[in-house]
């Protein structure tokens, strides 16, 4: 009834256009692939992504770094970074099964890198990491007091083998927002307390910001899947496309009303088309009397309250026969990501992960290993 499709040429395409924007001699792509690669699939971008020359990639969880090593498991050149730290752990056996699994924290705080050290000492081993020091986001990271502390303890560390420091901007994707810039001078002055590892600050917004942001590598989930981010970035492939279908056609007369709540009146005798989509399947109820749908490319308006698993639309102003069964886009080549999350009232992120978990998805643009998961 429903169909999600996933255009793996297009991530291929977008991941060039990331590749272009920065010095490649200079800067990696980093391949931020958590919550499923938003909502894609984390399997067929990972390997979609490697095949690419991609060698970085960033889970947020355990779980997710579990499925990543399981999908990169014979690419042993590949390196798997957990954004949450040790995500809880503090347990020594568990530490060192993480460790011996080959999983990079971001340490996010004093206490991660001292837990991280003192296991590393008991092993005997040197243990890869990343720093992460807070630059303003006040959400992880090595914070102000912390990083007081940590200036005098860092040398302590010898048993990290530190392959970045790095910092998350909040607010890359407003040009004219003068945090991005507070943010880089911060980073260029505290990233010195490890002056000869490598730097990462700008993610996919910060990327396509300016190329003072890249450092040694960028970090890029949305704009991989599609997502426009600012006007200097350019226009991207869209990777996921939505249909659905027109289960019921009917007339409702001048003042009648339609859905739950009889929150929309019709102005006029109105043809109305119900479509087997709702809320449960990632659209949002706030686009109710706001949204538009595509059929033959003629744009058409939701009227009503969206519900559960129905959706309705006015086409009474279609220029062509429109019957049971014809198939509704949703999203795709009229309805950008972007555009459907502007009158969501939200970003194409959540669009993207809401939508990307409802559905069977169907591959295209891989006709070798296109299948149906």
């Amino acid at each position: 009834m429903n169909s999600l499709s996933i255009d793996l040429n297009a991530l291929r395409e977008n991941y060039k256009i990331i590749l272009n924007a920065t010095n490649k001699d200079k800067t990696a792509v980093g391949a931020v692939v958590k919550s499923d690669a938003y909502g894609i699939g984390m399997e067929k971008a990972v390997n979609i992504l490697y095949a690419e020359g991609v060698r970085i990639f960033f889970a947020a969880s355990i779980d997710e770094a579990l499925e990543l090593k399981e999908i990169l498991k014979n690419k042993i050149d590949s390196l798997i970074f957990t954004l949450h730290g040790l995500c809880g752990i503090r347990d020594q056996k568990s530490i060192s099964i993480f460790a011996k699994l080959g999983l990079i924290p971001v340490l996010n705080s004093l206490e991660e890198i001292e837990v991280w050290q003192r296991n590393a000492k008991i092993n005997e081993q040197k243990y890869d990491a990343i720093l992460h020091i807070d630059t303003g986001m006040n959400r992880l990271g090595i914070c102000k007091d912390e990083f007081n502390i940590l200036q005098n303890k860092i040398n302590e560390f010898d048993g990290i083998n530190w392959l970045y420091v790095i910092s998350h901007l909040a607010c890359a994707d407003e040009l004219e927002n003068i945090m991005t810039e507070q943010q880089l001078k911060i980073f260029l002055t505290k990233s010195k307390i490890l002056p000869l590892t490598r730097r990462s600050l700008a993610n996919s917004a910060g990327c396509f910001y300016d190329e003072k942001l890249h450092f040694d590598m960028v970090r890029c989930g949305a704009a991989l899947y599609g997502v426009e981010l600012h006007n200097k970035q350019p226009k991207m492939y869209e990777v996921m496309y939505l249909e659905s279908k027109i289960i019921s056609i009917h007339f409702a007369e001048k003042s009648k009303t339609v859905g739950y709540g009889a929150i929309y009146k019709c102005k006029r005798k109105t043809k109305i088309a119900t479509i087997a989509i709702g809320y449960s399947s990632g659209l949002f109820r706030n686009i109710s009397n706001r949204g538009y749908v595509f059929i033959n490319n003629q744009k058409f308006p939701i009227i009503g309250r969206i519900s559960m698993d129905l959706i309705t639309i006015d086409i009474t102003d279609a220029n062509f026969e429109i019957k049971i069964g014809d198939r509704v886009e949703i999203l795709g080549k009229n309805q950008t990501i972007n555009e459907f999350a502007k009158f969501s009232d939200t970003i194409p992120y959540e669009i993207l992960t809401s939508i990307g978990k409802s559905f069977n998805k169907y591959y295209i643009g891989d006709i070798k290993n296109a299948e149906k998961i």
